[in-house]
């Protein structure tokens, strides 16, 4: 790694005794710039692959929410189909509007959690740049490093999660009318619990972020 052979040059000459030479300051120099150089280097690279995994994850988001679209409505016809069985136009009317909101409630939950994905992302380039930076003056990150890529690990297990969460279409499922509201709670909870699931493991992410950044 060219960091870690520029720091030990760099106290191999400070250690020197003639560490007012011109040639050993000159040479100082030279291998800052090349530290520096490459730093910026992998900045650029990171930063890259970053607007190239946020695209790809906005276009696979996309897609999914396409093929939600005809799901939903496919649902919604079998839905209308089966609440025949159901006397009560009331409740016939009500269950559809409930099965409706239920979609619009996910639709927004995936909106929502997307964005928090890729405010995370650039946060851990951030931590990156930090990195690198006390990298270059010789201090230790082994710790943030492990911490960074655990940290992407779970940023990358979030993308799968909520690519997941995007193509689910909850349906009330009618038995009898007695059951209606019973049935209705139920794919309520289902729902809910989906969505918890991962917000849970986003707060994790989060939370390392967190610590992680206050112990630069």
């Amino acid at each position: 790694d060219i960091r870690k052979e520029t720091r030990e040059d760099i106290k191999g000459i400070r250690n020197s005794s003639s560490t007012d030479n011109v040639e050993q300051r000159a040479e100082i120099e030279k291998k800052r710039a090349e530290m520096k150089a490459e730093i910026e280097k992998k900045r650029a690279e990171s930063q890259a692959e970053i607007a190239k995994k946020r695209a790809e994850f906005n276009a696979e988001i996309a897609t999914k929410k396409e093929e939600s679209k005809k799901k939903i409505e496919e649902r919604k016809t079998e839905l209308k189909a089966k609440l025949a069985v159901i006397k009560d136009e009331k409740k016939k009317n009500l269950a559809v509007s409930i099965n409706d909101k239920l979609q619009e409630i996910n639709k927004k939950a995936v909106e929502t959690l997307t964005n928090t994905i890729l405010k995370q992302e650039e946060v851990v380039q951030k931590l990156k740049d930090r990195s690198d930076t006390l990298a270059s003056e010789g201090k230790d990150v082994t710790a943030i490093t492990s911490n960074v890529t655990a940290i992407e690990t779970k940023i990358a297990e979030s993308r799968t999660a909520l690519s997941a969460q995007a193509t689910k279409v909850y349906t009330i499922v009618v038995t009898t009318e007695a059951e209606l509201k019973t049935n209705t709670e139920k794919i309520r909870t289902t729902l809910r619990s989906d969505i918890t699931s991962v917000q849970t493991s986003m707060k994790a992410t989060s939370e390392l972020i967190r610590a992680t950044a206050k112990s630069i």
